[in-house]
């Protein structure tokens, strides 16, 4: 009866982590997306490489709430293993949020990046890291 339950168990688990990981399932997510899409739609083609003409999004995920009202974006572009702050804001969100979804980058209003690769922080409290991810953009 026991193994019958433990296979019960494993199989109801392998199931609910085809919509996601079994850490997804248990304590949520954490981590940052980036891809094409629209605010509206949210991102429909998850990827990390864009052109320097292409406008993407950005996904954050935090399995603790934000617990703060204004964030700090950092970006920086990696060279060769040498981090240089590429641009900073600030932006506001609602602290029980532990999500987002961000128009990240929009050609017509932030210009184009630069070739290369990237990594963006968010930040709350200025040094308080809630989430990280990378992204690159081709030649």
């Amino acid at each position: 009866m026991k193994k019958f339950i433990g296979i019960s168990m494993l199989m109801v688990l392998l199931f609910l982590s085809g919509c996601g990981t079994i850490l997804d399932v248990i304590g949520g997510r954490e981590g940052m997306i980036f891809g094409t899409g629209t605010f509206e739609d949210g991102i429909q083609d998850k990827k990390s490489t864009f052109r320097s003409n292409e406008d993407f999004l950005l996904e954050a995920y935090s399995k603790k709430a934000f617990g703060t009202s204004e964030i700090k974006i950092t970006t920086l572009k990696n060279d060769n293993n040498k981090e240089e702050i590429y641009e900073e804001w600030y932006d506001k969100v609602d602290p029980t949020w532990n999500e987002m979804l961000y128009e990240f980058h929009v050609v017509d209003y932030d210009g184009e990046y630069e070739p290369g690769d990237y990594i963006v922080r968010i930040f709350k409290d200025e040094t308080n890291l809630l989430v990280e991810g990378t992204f690159s953009i081709e030649e």
